[in-house]
């Protein structure tokens, strides 16, 4: 699971297109994106939600003024490669 925020007019690097094995699930709980899903293009307002096998070529983005939040879900896991961890900073790891 997890959180994004979108602020106005936000959207992936260069519309990055995700495809991957699994399930993807969403809800909308603030503002309103617009899900590219296949060659389907779909507007979610807030408190809409949606759920798509995840090998369907997929992107999001806010296209309106105001920002945008949106709870996930994918399964299996999937971490993406650009997350770098450290443990700087981490009390608990000193």
């Amino acid at each position: 699971m997890g959180i994004s925020h979108y602020a106005p007019g936000a959207k992936r690097m260069d519309d990055t297109v995700m495809s991957f094995d699994g399930e993807q699930h969403g809800v909308l709980i603030e503002g309103e994106l617009e899900l590219r899903l296949g060659g389907e293009l779909i507007k979610l307002p807030a408190g809409d939600s949606y759920s798509h096998y995840a090998r369907i070529p997929h992107h999001a983005r806010n296209i309106t003024d105001k920002p945008a939040t949106l709870i996930w879900a994918v399964s299996p896991v999937v971490i993406p490669q650009d997350v770098i961890e450290t443990d700087e900073g981490d009390p608990a790891r000193d």
